[in-house]
């Protein structure tokens, strides 16, 4: 009984946790969550940033530039923010159907250390490599 509340708290399947070990999982797996609610968080305070800026209407030219400038940079990073929210729910589903940890271009097992500093990474250090290789041989054509 046990066993089933623990995986109802933390969906992650077994092949996962054989891969990482238990503690391991639970760790990485806490992480995507608590980055996950910082950035669920995070556009109501660029959105509250961007409506105060847009109050301060008038001002010359510069004043203006600047709040374009603003306003273009909390854009950017709400822009920023989604995607590393997208890559962390595509991190956890990849927990819960058994392919976290794995690269995407290897097929490998993911480095621990970087899986610890980038826990919603797809890709192992080798598997970066060939996709950047990939794509720098994509923008010289």
């Amino acid at each position: 009984m046990g066993n089933k509340q623990n995986n109802r708290d933390y969906p992650i399947h077994p092949a996962v946790i054989e891969r990482l070990t238990k503690p391991l999982a639970l760790k990485l797996y806490k992480k995507l969550i608590e980055k996950k609610t910082e950035l669920s968080n995070r556009p109501f305070t660029s959105k509250h940033a961007l409506s105060h800026l847009g109050r301060e209407r008038g001002g010359d030219q510069a004043d203006q530039v600047n709040r374009l400038q603003e306003e273009a940079k909390h854009t950017g990073q709400m822009k920023r923010d989604l995607s590393l929210l997208e890559k962390i729910l595509q991190a956890l589903e990849r927990m819960e159907n058994g392919r976290y940890g794995i690269c995407e271009q290897t097929d490998e097992v993911i480095e621990l250390r970087r899986l610890e500093s980038l826990p919603w990474t797809t890709l192992s250090i080798e598997g970066a490599e060939i996709t950047e290789s990939e794509d720098l041989l994509k923008h010289a054509r």
